[in-house]
């Protein structure tokens, strides 16, 4: 499956620079799983900008978490 999930422009930078390599997402009506592919727009100042990742999850939990809500571990395959 493949989603588009928007990040704040500093949690974008933090996850190009291999600093975050999770996210904590409410999964109600996505259904994330691992192997699916994630493409990630970056969110500034209340739009988007043209820059985007792609990334694959590679681990998913909800322990711990709110009911609906996961966190999922993902590697990023290409950048643009």
């Amino acid at each position: 499956m493949r989603h588009e999930l928007k990040l704040e422009s500093c949690y974008y930078i933090a996850a190009l620079d291999r600093e975050k390599t999770f996210e904590v997402r409410y999964n109600g009506d996505r259904g994330f799983q691992k192997g699916d592919v994630v493409k990630f727009r970056e969110y500034k100042k209340g739009r988007y900008t043209l820059n985007k990742f792609y990334a694959t999850i590679t681990y998913v939990t909800n322990y711990h978490q709110k009911e609906d809500w996961v966190v999922f571990g993902f590697r990023i395959h290409s950048e643009e």
